[in-house]
C-alpha cells in the first residue's frame, strides 16, 4: 500500500528561500504570509502546521512581530532549515506530532497552503480540531482553482501542472471558495473573516500565451472578485460540539479584498505585453519597474 509520505514529494531546492523573497512577501498585499504576520497579535502562542522551511517564522522576525511559535513539518530537509526559527519544532505529519504539543495552550493554529496536500481533508482538519480544543482560532490559506487565469487557460485548452502554484504537482485536492466553506462547515469550524488575495491573471505562474484572449471573457472575469482571487485566507474558530448548525452563509462573513482591482487586470490584458517588452530596454526599465508595482497590486 502506498504510504501517505509518498504522495507528497518536493525537491530540496524548492525549500531554499532567500530573505529578499520573504521581504517581497511582506510588501505584497496579496501574500498570505504578509497578511498572517499582520493578523497574529503580539505575544500570541502559535502552532505553524506544515511549516516548510520556516517562511512564516522568518517573516515574523523580519516584521519584528514577537510571538511564541512552534512548528510541524514532515519533510526532514525543510525541517532542518526551519528548526532554528521556532521555539519548538516537530518533524512528522500533524497526526503524529500533535500530542507532543499538548502541553502548550495555543491561541492560533496556522495552516498556510497545507490542506490541499492532504489525502483526506475532512479527517485531517477534524482530527486537528479535536486535538487542540475549542478555544483555539485557526488561520488557513487555500489556493483558488477558480482563479481567472485557470479558467482562461482551460478555455484555451490548457491545464498544466507546475512545481509551485495553483496547479502544483503535489496538490491532492483542488478547492473553490464554496468548497472551502463546505469543508469548514463539515468539520465544525465557523468562518469569521475571508480575505480574498487578488492578483492579475498575467502575473502568476500561468503563462499569458496559455490563456484565452477573448475580450468578453476577460472583461467579465476581471471584474469578478472570485475570479481575481488567487488564494483565500480564512479566519476561523471552533464551534462547540453541542451546536448543530455551523458554517455561516457567505453573506454573514466579513470579507476583505487585498491586491489588484479589476481595472488593473484589464489594463494588464491590454497593455501587459507592451510593458513586458519595453521594460527590458535600458532607459525605460526604471519607469516600467514602477508600473510593475501597480500590476502586482503594490501601488
Amino acid at each position: 500500500m502506498l504510504k501517505v509520505s509518498e504522495f507528497f514529494k518536493r525537491s530540496d531546492s524548492s525549500y531554499c528561500i532567500k530573505d529578499e523573497t520573504i521581504v517581497s512577501m511582506l510588501k505584497d498585499p496579496a501574500s498570505p504570509v504578509g497578511l498572517v504576520c499582520q493578523l497574529l497579535p503580539t505575544g500570541a502562542k502559535v502552532l505553524d502546521v506544515g511549516a516548510g522551511s520556516g517562511v512564516l517564522a522568518r517573516a515574523l522576525q523580519l516584521s519584528r512581530k514577537k510571538v511564541y511559535l512552534d512548528g510541524i513539518e514532515p519533510n526532514t530537509y525543510a525541517a532542518d532549515l526551519a528548526r532554528k526559527f521556532y521555539d519548538n519544532f516537530y518533524v512528522g505529519f500533524a497526526a503524529d506530532c500533535i500530542e507532543q504539543t499538548s502541553a502548550v495552550d495555543y491561541d492560533y493554529i496556522v495552516l498556510l497552503d497545507v490542506v490541499e496536500h492532504t489525502v483526506d481533508s475532512d479527517v485531517f482538519l477534524r482530527d486537528l480540531c479535536d486535538a487542540v480544543g475549542e478555544r483555539v482560532k485557526f488561520i488557513i490559506s487555500m489556493p483558488n482553482v477558480a482563479f481567472g487565469a485557470v479558467r482562461l487557460s482551460l478555455l484555451h485548452g490548457h491545464f498544466r501542472y507546475v512545481d509551485s502554484g495553483l496547479l502544483e504537482k503535489t496538490h491532492l485536492r483542488f478547492f473553490t471558495k464554496e468548497m472551502c466553506l463546505s469543508l469548514f462547515q463539515a468539520v465544525g469550524l465557523k468562518v469569521k473573516t475571508i480575505h480574498q488575495m487578488q492578483r492579475s491573471f498575467y502575473r502568476t505562474e500561468i503563462k499569458r500565451v496559455e490563456q484565452s484572449r477573448a475580450l468578453l471573457q476577460v472583461l467579465r472575469l476581471s471584474y469578478n472578485r472570485t475570479a481575481r482571487s488567487y488564494q483565500y485566507v480564512f479566519e476561523l474558530e471552533s464551534v462547540a460540539s453541542n451546536v448543530t448548525t455551523v458554517g455561516p452563509l457567505e453573506e454573514e462573513v466579513n470579507m476583505f479584498d487585498h491586491g489588484v482591482s479589476g481595472f488593473v487586470v484589464l489594463m494588464d490584458w491590454l497593455l501587459g505585453p507592451l510593458y513586458d517588452y519595453l521594460s527590458t530596454h535600458g532607459l525605460l526599465k526604471r519607469f516600467f519597474d514602477g508600473l510593475k508595482g501597480l500590476l502586482l497590486g503594490r501601488g
